[in-house]
């Protein structure tokens, strides 16, 4: 039975958003204010302000050499255009500044609806090696499976290592998730209702 190990606080009642005008990588914030421990805040009457992404932990030294999976799932809503998404290492809301683990092309969808989507990914992480491996990776939008495309870390560019020099024995891994839009259209919407880590 597995057993949640970190969850990133978004809910379906509180999903984190992103979308809108621009094709960048918009990196799923984490929900503001400060009950949330994210370091965001609210100014007068504001939404809350999310100084970091929403994330998951592989937290050390308890996943050191074990299976752990990251979940998550939400709905997008497509103005125009088409929508990846990508699994990033690393603590920042500059999609530059993390490390992609896996992302999937382009999907293109009718446009003026909302679809579902769903995504699994589990690792383990091996300290004397260094690697991170995918052991199985799955994304589903609007019931289809979709690939889920494993970066390759480098060294040493091996099929399946998505992350290298990781000493999960002393270095937690924190991971983010984001989406891309083809198309800039203000309706663009992305939502991320779930986000958790477990084992």
């Amino acid at each position: 039975m597995a057993t949640l190990v970190y969850d990133s606080g978004v809910r379906g009642s509180r999903p984190s958003l992103v979308g809108g005008l621009g094709t960048g990588v918009f990196v799923f914030p984490a929900p503001g204010g400060p009950s949330f421990n994210d370091g965001g805040n609210i100014l007068g009457n504001q939404f809350p302000v999310a100084v970091k992404p929403a994330q998951v932990v592989a937290t050390a030294p308890s996943s050191e050499g074990i299976q752990f999976t990251i979940k998550g799932s939400g709905n997008i809503y497509i103005g125009a255009g088409t929508v990846l998404f990508k699994l990033m290492a690393g603590t920042s809301l500059t999609s530059t500044s993390n490390t992609l683990v896996a992302s999937c092309s382009a999907q293109t969808l009718t446009a003026g609806a909302y679809y579902p989507y769903a995504f699994s990914i589990t690792m383990q992480g091996d300290a004397n090696s260094g690697y991170v491996q995918v052991v199985a990776a799955s994304l589903y939008i609007n019931g289809s499976t979709v690939t889920f495309t494993i970066s390759e870390s480098s060294p040493p560019s091996v099929a399946g290592i998505a992350l290298s020099g990781q000493n999960l024995l002393t270095t937690a891994i924190p991971f983010c998730l984001a989406a891309q839009f083809g198309t800039s259209n203000a309706g663009n919407l992305a939502a991320l209702q779930s986000f958790y880590l477990e084992n």
